[in-house]
C-alpha cells in the first residue's frame, strides 16, 4: 500500500469516528465535459483537450428548489473526509452540494507527492465546466452557486474568481457567487485579478500551517484586495494544514510536496494565461509552462519547493468552522 493510500484510509477512519446520524440525501452523478490543459492559456484560447470528469450532486431533504449550491474542489489527496464533512454542513443548512472529482477519470488517486500529475489549470477547468453544467439543472439556483476548496482546491476557488477566465470558459452569464478556501495552496496566483466585488472571498488559514503557510498567501491576498474583492481572512489558532476534521490529531506527512518559505518564489499566471516562475534572480517568463505542466512543476519544485508538512490541529475547530462556512454561503 502506498503512502497516499494509507493517508486516505487514515483520514476515512478518523472521519468515521467523528460523524454520525447523517441525513439521507438525493444523489445524482454528473458527467462533466471539462478540459485537460497544460496551462490557463490553453483554456482561454480554447485549445485544451476535452476530458469527461465525474461530479456528484447531493440535494437537501428539506426546503424547496431551486437550491443555493456549493461546488467542492478537493485537495491533493482527492475526494475524501474533508469533502464529506462539509457536505454535512451544506445539507444541514439547506444547500445543495456538488463534489467535483478531478482525479479519478484522469487515472490519478492523489497528487500529494506528485503535483505534476494533474495541472492546476485542469482542476480549475473542472470547477468551471461543472458550473456550466449546473445551469441545466432545474433544482439549482444558478445565480447562487458558491465554490469551496481545501488546499489545492482552495487555489481552484481563488482562480474561479477571475472574471476573464470565467468568461473565456463558460461565458459572461455565469459566475460563482462566493469563494471559500481552507488552508489554500498559495504558491500559485494570478499576476492581476479582475473580480466581481459582490462575490465575497473567505480564506481560512491555519496558524501553524507549514504545508501551505499563511505567509505564502500574503501576495495573493494583497492582489485580490487591490482588485476590489471583498476578502475576509481568518486564522485558526493551533491549526496545521487541513485541520477541519482532525480535532486533537496532528501528524507529519514526510513526502508531500510543499512550498519553501525562506525566499519568495511563486507560480504566477499573467493576463494571457501564461504561467511562469517568479522569484529573485529569474526574469518573469523565463521559465514558463510552454505546453508541459509536468516539466514546469518539477522545475518549480527544484527551485522553490521541498518535502514534508504537518496535518491536523490541537483543537476542535469543527463547531466554529461549521458556523463560518454556513454563515458565509448564506450571504449568497
Amino acid at each position: 500500500m502506498t503512502f497516499c493510500q494509507s493517508l486516505t484510509l487514515y483520514f476515512a477512519f478518523l472521519f468515521s469516528l467523528t460523524t454520525s446520524g447523517l441525513q439521507a440525501q438525493e444523489v445524482k452523478k454528473l458527467k462533466v465535459e471539462s478540459r485537460t490543459s497544460a496551462d490557463f492559456s490553453d483554456l482561454i484560447q480554447s485549445r485544451a483537450a476535452k476530458q469527461v470528469i465525474t461530479a456528484t450532486l447531493y440535494l437537501p431533504t428539506t426546503g424547496t428548489p431551486p437550491f443555493k449550491t456549493i461546488v467542492a474542489a478537493h485537495g491533493s489527496g482527492g475526494v475524501g473526509p474533508n469533502e464529506e464533512l462539509f457536505k454535512t454542513y451544506a445539507l444541514e443548512a439547506g444547500f445543495a452540494y456538488v463534489v467535483v472529482d478531478s482525479f479519478a477519470d484522469r487515472g490519478v488517486s492523489s497528487t500529494a507527492t506528485n503535483q505534476a500529475s494533474v495541472s492546476y489549470s485542469s482542476q480549475v477547468a473542472d470547477a468551471l465546466y461543472t458550473l456550466k453544467l449546473l445551469a441545466t439543472e432545474s433544482q439549482i439556483d444558478i445565480k447562487k452557486v458558491g465554490i469551496f476548496g481545501l488546499s489545492r482546491g482552495g487555489m481552484v476557488a481563488h482562480f474561479a474568481a477571475h472574471k476573464p477566465l470565467m468568461e473565456a470558459v463558460v461565458g459572461p452569464e455565469l459566475s460563482f457567487a462566493g469563494h471559500f478556501s481552507l488552508t489554500p495552496a498559495c504558491n500559485a496566483r494570478l499576476e492581476k485579478w479582475v473580480v466581481k466585488p459582490d462575490a465575497p472571498v473567505f480564506i481560512a488559514l491555519g496558524e501553524k500551517d507549514d504545508y501551505t503557510p499563511p505567509s505564502s498567501c500574503q501576495p495573493l491576498i494583497a492582489r485580490l484586495k487591490d482588485a476590489g474583492a471583498d476578502v475576509q481572512i481568518k486564522v485558526y489558532p493551533d491549526a496545521f494544514h487541513a485541520f477541519a476534521h482532525l480535532a486533537g490529531r496532528v501528524f507529519y506527512a514526510p513526502r508531500v510536496q510543499r512550498i519553501r518559505t525562506d525566499k519568495p518564489c511563486q507560480i504566477v499566471t499573467g493576463s494571457d494565461g501564461v504561467t511562469s516562475i517568479v522569484t529573485e534572480g529569474l526574469e518573469p517568463g523565463t521559465v514558463a509552462v510552454n505546453g508541459d505542466w509536468g516539466r514546469f512543476f518539477n522545475d518549480w519544485l527544484g527551485r522553490c519547493g521541498t518535502l514534508g508538512g504537518t496535518v491536523g490541529s490541537n483543537r476542535d475547530h469543527r463547531p466554529q468552522m461549521k458556523q463560518d462556512f454556513q454563515e458565509f454561503f448564506s450571504r449568497m
